[in-house]
């Protein structure tokens, strides 16, 4: 019986249009999606029997009546052999060996080999796996173009985020491997210490762009000294929407890593805006980063990539250097430079972006740099205080063979090459310290200074906020800075504030050189705008008669002025000032001393629903403090004493009066539905000892009626409006 492997595929599409499925039978056919680019997971588990029969010489026999036994026609182990040119390719590869003479079937099974496996058109492949395993060995072959290549071997990827880093919990995996024309794989994977579980494949297709063409990248140009020409994101094709993370920012940079990418070096200049692409969908969908690896990427015909979003000019951290990410500037050369020697054309750009973002960071080539290990798969455990060179290979700081040989050879000479471009320029440069930085609910400010050491001049200083970009003067007095650069004057301070909401913010210090010819960059930070919610109580809140007061206090934490509360009754709203002294609120909180309202006021009788809101003096959400439903006004009370005919007349007397008013009231007596309204103001002294208020209660009215049974209905009328008291009816006969 053959196993197969467990192969589940998971398609994940950027950009528009949908993206290739597995295919059964191999097409033979080149990757290339037009506009879009899709990443194809592959999981795979369990070896497969044939392939393991095929791998230790046993034969292989298919089943079906017409079907022949064949033999393999030559004898090999269970572990695949490597193509000669793979050992070469890969010197830091950790795997397996290849037994010299092993006999049929004495290799025990790896963890996963698979049958040929057929994918949808590929030009970048990766393998990635749960955490867990630290030695994965993974060998590989790949169809491209119709044909199957020898076997190769890739371990481990050696780019790996800093211990802290949110992207350290990513999946481990191996690094991107450009593919021509791929469209199957067959792969076989080992761990020597435990098993690999959840292996996946990833085959990247980039998708072909209208840019990719030679020639036909847009490359912007910044206004910075000796800045070379730089590929955008959006003109290598980058799909922005991938990205699952905001960029994240060291004070400052420090070094410059140099990479390559131990990729084919065989790429045309139209197809490296398809590789990048491919290196991003698997840094992001496969890996698990928040965004491609490298700052900066460099291909062999000497033009320089964009690589990781926040900013070329800023101090973005990427993953390129585990422990040493968040203060250098990682830059990968496009290739695998272990066995080739390093094309002039990459050279040179290499050394014009270097000395570029040098002198925008102030890193003096040819100079050390002491750093701290933040951890992660460096060499240097977390807090070691390690020295590097200012330019540095990533075998520097990594048990890794990154940026290969030839490479890692020339670095002394692009230091050289570097600092004869400028150091100099690092020397004259303006000098300054970012020294304030503080947040309110509404505003940012920064604060600190600058000059220039030659000159008394003010340089003007370009605060580059969430990406906008605000030039101010450094022209404040600074007597600590004049006593310090006598020569240069005293007005150099610079200080600014500006209108922010909540929310995450990012802002640079950018310098300008005072002949205009470029930036230096004293810092970029992130801070978070927290507006806090108002706070406060309503210590009163009770309503005699009609008279509603409402009492309390309330304060906004994020700042010390008296703000206010809305009280709504019903749908009808009072703005009142909470600006009362309230020292007991002052005394607790420390905000200040007025910070009490009162509000007092005349309402309809009914049950209304008084809230009160504490408004915030950033405009965000209020803070209900209280709403309550009140029962405003008492109904009128009266007693309907006597009801009798004296002749053609009804008499009707009693009293009556409405508990909210002071004054005598309304009574209106209907004789068969005809009304007539009188004054209940006649003394009685009774009742008002009674009920301890105005003794003028009385009422008395008097009509004439026919003939014949007659009905009195009296009411006690509420001043404040609906609804009136009934007293009683009674019925009379004439």
């Amino acid at each position: 019986m053959r196993a197969v492997a467990l192969m589940t595929v998971v398609l994940v599409v950027s950009g528009v249009g949908s993206g290739p499925s597995l295919v059964g039978e191999s097409s033979g056919g080149a990757s290339g999606s037009p506009g879009h680019t899709v990443v194809t997971q592959i999981p795979l588990s369990g070896v497969d029997d044939v392939a393991a029969r095929e791998l230790s010489g046993v034969p292989v026999v298919e089943s079906g009546p017409t079907a022949e036994p064949s033999i393999a026609s030559t004898a090999r182990t269970s572990t695949p052999p490597l193509e000669p040119e793979a050992l070469s390719a890969a010197p830091e590869a950790a795997g397996p060996t290849v037994a010299a003479e092993a006999a049929p079937g004495a290799e025990p099974q790896p963890d996963v080999l698979t049958g040929e496996v057929t994918t949808p058109a590929f030009s970048v492949l990766g393998f990635t796996w749960d955490s867990g395993t630290d030695d994965a060995s993974i060998r590989y072959r790949v169809r491209e173009s119709g044909e199957w290549s020898g076997w190769q071997e890739i371990a481990a990827g050696d780019a790996t985020a800093d211990g802290a880093s949110p992207e350290a919990s990513a999946r481990p995996g191996t690094d991107p491997v450009v593919v021509k024309n791929g469209d199957g794989i067959q792969v076989w994977a080992d761990s020597p210490s435990g098993t690999i579980s959840g292996l996946r494949a990833s085959v990247v297709d980039p998708g072909v762009f209208a840019s990719d063409a030679a020639g036909s990248v847009a490359a912007a140009s910044v206004s910075a000294p000796g800045q070379p020409s730089v590929v955008t994101r959006a003109g290598w094709g980058a799909d922005e929407s991938l990205r699952t993370c905001e960029p994240d920012y060291s004070a400052a940079m420090r070094a410059v890593a140099v990479h390559h990418t131990a990729s084919a070096n065989g790429y045309s200049a139209e197809e490296v805006p398809a590789l990048i692409r491919g290196f991003y969908a698997y840094h992001v969908q496969s890996r698990g980063w928040c965004d491609i690896g490298y700052n900066f990427l460099v291909d062999r015909f000497g033009r320089i990539f964009e690589g990781r979003a926040g900013g070329m000019t800023s101090t973005v951290v990427g993953v390129h250097t585990g422990g040493f990410n968040s203060r250098t500037i990682g830059i990968a050369a496009i290739g695998d430079y272990s066995a080739t020697p390093v094309p002039a054309a990459l050279t040179d750009a290499l050394v014009s972006l270097i000395a570029w973002k040098a002198a925008i960071h102030h890193i003096v080539a040819g100079d050390q740099v002491t750093m701290v290990s933040g951890g992660g798969a460096s060499v240097y455990p977390e807090g070691a205080v390690v020295s590097f060179p200012t330019i540095y290979g990533h075998r520097d700081a990594q048990s890794t063979a990154c940026p290969g040989q030839y490479l890692y050879d020339l670095l002394p000479t692009i230091r050289a090459r570097v600092a004869q471009v400028a150091n100099a320029s690092i020397a004259a440069a303006p000098t300054g310290v970012w020294e304030g930085l503080s947040v309110t609910s509404t505003a940012l400010s920064v604060s600190g200074w600058v000059l220039d050491p030659g000159s008394t001049a003010p340089l003007g200083v370009d605060v580059r906020l969430d990406g906008a970009v605000t030039t101010v003067a450094a022209n404040l007095a600074r007597s600590d800075v004049g006593s310090a650069y006598p020569a240069a004057g005293s007005e150099h301070g610079f200080a600014a504030t500006f209108a922010v909401g909540p929310g995450r913010h990012v802002v640079c210090i950018e310098p300008r050189r005072l002949d205009g010819s470029g930036i230096i960059l004293l810092g970029c930070k992130v801070v978070s705008v927290v507006n806090r919610a108002p706070i406060g109580a309503v210590d009163v809140l009770k309503v005699v008669g009609t008279t509603l007061t409402v009492a309390g206090w309330t304060l906004d934490p994020d700042s010390d002025e008296s703000t206010s509360v809305h009280v709504y009754i019903g749908s009808r709203g009072v703005v009142v000032p909470a600006d009362l002294p309230r020292p007991d609120v002052a005394a607790a909180y420390g905000r200040g001393a007025n910070h009490g309202f009162a509000l007092t006021t005349t309402v309809a009788e009914g049950n209304p629903t008084v809230c009160v809101y504490a408004i915030d003096s950033a405009g965000g959400a209020p803070t209900t403090l209280r709403c309550s439903e009140l029962r405003v006004g008492s109904p009128p009370v009266g007693v309907i004493e006597s009801v009798g005919v004296s002749g053609s007349t009804v008499l009707v007397s009693g009293w009556a009066f409405d508990p909210d008013t002071a004054g005598p009231t309304s009574v209106h007596v209907y004789v068969d539905g005809v009304g007539v309204a009188v004054l209940a103001d006649g003394a009685r002294a009774d009742v008002g000892a009674a009920y301890g208020r105005d003794s003028r209660v009385g009422f008395a009215a008097s009509r004439s009626v026919s003939v014949g049974r007659h009905t009195v209905c009296v009411y006690a009328i509420n001043l404040a409006g609906p609804p009136h008291a009934l007293l009683g009816c009674r019925d009379v006969t004439r």
